[in-house]
């Protein structure tokens, strides 16, 4: 009648074929009186409760919405963070994403874009960085009709640069052929005061600003990262996927 219900079997005349019997049938433990140790019982049904939000938790992630996988999480604030990036990708405001090497700044921008009125156009990626005025200016105008550009690492960006993509943003938006979203490893607003980046270009790519917690922030994810990746080595190896 429930089966998701964890079950604990407990009998006065247990015998191990009867335990073995129970386990297999989907019962969490089999336990026989009296009880020695009532602390052993007690820790039985501690790890039968534990499995239970397990479980529980796979399945809300399992049944959630049509959200692409980067959008969840089990951690309370990472959820947060990226319910507010999931709301912004239906916009068309400007997104910019925040944070070190490896918390998945572009994967996250591409989900967006999966989810925005854009997701049929194209999705390209362009390294701030390297980019030169005429360059960027181009991107901006024609790189990605219909789509989304991905600026990464605007905090890199030189004057020049910077100056570029403002004068496409603030007096040329006609000529916008793309959704803007952005990628940072350091805020632009840190390097503001000292005159490392335009005051008024990061009011134009802060349209919704949100800085990416690391894993080590989020360790509650580690447990179903690792089984995701175990199954897709499975899937890639030709084992069976029901680890």
């Amino acid at each position: 009648s429930h089966p998701a219900v964890e079950v604990i079997i407990m009998s006065g005349h247990g015998r191990f074929d009867d335990a073995v019997r129970a386990t297999k049938a989907g019962a969490f433990d089999y336990i026989t009186k009296p009880f020695v140790d009532i602390g052993d019982v007690v820790a039985r049904v501690h790890k039968a409760i534990d499995r239970k939000r397990l479980n529980d938790q796979n399945e809300a992630l399992h049944a959630n919405d049509k959200a692409p996988s980067v959008f969840h999480s089990r951690d309370a604030r990472t959820r947060r963070l990226l319910d507010q990036v999931q709301r912004a990708a239906a916009s068309e405001r400007n997104l910019l994403l925040v944070g070190p090497v490896g918390v998945g700044k572009t994967t996250l921008a591409e989900a967006a874009h999966q989810l925005s009125k854009r997701a049929d156009g194209p999705f390209v990626t362009l390294n701030a960085a390297g980019s030169s005025p005429q360059l960027l200016r181009s991107a901006m105008t024609g790189a990605a009709p219909h789509g989304t550009l991905c600026l990464e690492q605007v905090d890199r960006l030189s004057p020049e640069a910077q100056a570029a993509l403002h004068d496409v943003l603030e007096h040329q938006p006609e000529r916008l052929t793309c959704r803007l979203i952005s990628t940072a490893h350091t805020s632009p607003a840190y390097l503001i005061d000292n005159g490392q980046f335009r005051e008024d270009l990061y009011w134009l790519l802060n349209g919704v600003e949100v800085e990416l917690p690391t894993l080590n922030e989020r360790r509650a994810d580690v447990p179903h990262l690792a089984h995701g990746f175990l199954r897709r080595a499975c899937e890639e190896a030709g084992l069976d996927r029901d680890v």
